[in-house]
């Protein structure tokens, strides 16, 4: 998925369902897909990689997400990673509503563990509500050091390990409340 443009997608009442700009779902692992210099604005939530664990053979691991601008998630997090061994960089995050990217646990069941594995680097992320990287406890990735660092704006917690999703909408957390910052 290169060069697209996503505006405007909005499923309506969030405690029933969200959209978002694009959803990757069991994705085969062997595919190579990509999801590169893509904007998406104005969207629930920007890209989403998500399983249900019930075939080992799509768990939709090895995406790259690379090179996308990515403003004003309104209601979600930037980029929503719930499989393992994906890519993450050079991407421009600003205005998500949760997190920038969210390393994402939740899809977890059947003796397999999402939201490990990852590679995040390169990233530039402006006034994120939550954190710029949420790497949910337990979860194991590596996040850019050094020359393949991270950029973080006007954003709470760089990078923390906990939830955001209890937060009430569109007010920022106290300083070290809900969040363990984890780096």
């Amino acid at each position: 998925m290169t060069g697209n443009t996503i505006l405007d997608q909005v499923y309506g009442d969030i405690s029933q369902a969200i959209s978002i700009g694009v959803l990757l779902y069991d994705a085969a692992t062997s595919s190579g897909i990509m999801v590169n210099t893509n904007n998406i604005h104005d969207t629930q939530g920007g890209v989403g990689i998500y399983t249900d664990d019930s075939d080992p053979s799509q768990y939709g691991d090895g995406v790259t997400v690379q090179s996308n601008n990515i403003f004003e998630t309104l209601d979600y997090d930037a980029i929503d990673v719930c499989t393992d061994s994906n890519s993450i960089k050079s991407n421009i995050i600003a205005n998500s509503a949760e997190s920038g990217i969210h390393l994402d646990s939740s899809c977890s069941g059947a003796g397999h563990n999402t939201g490990n594995g990852n590679t995040v680097n390169n990233n530039v992320m402006l006034e994120s509500e939550c954190a710029g990287i949420l790497e949910d406890s337990g979860t194991t990735n590596s996040i850019g050091t050094g020359g393949t660092a991270n950029l973080f704006v006007d954003i709470p917690f760089t990078i923390a390990s906990s939830t955001c999703s209890a937060r009430p909408q569109g007010k920022k957390p106290a300083k070290g409340t809900r969040f363990s910052p984890v780096r």
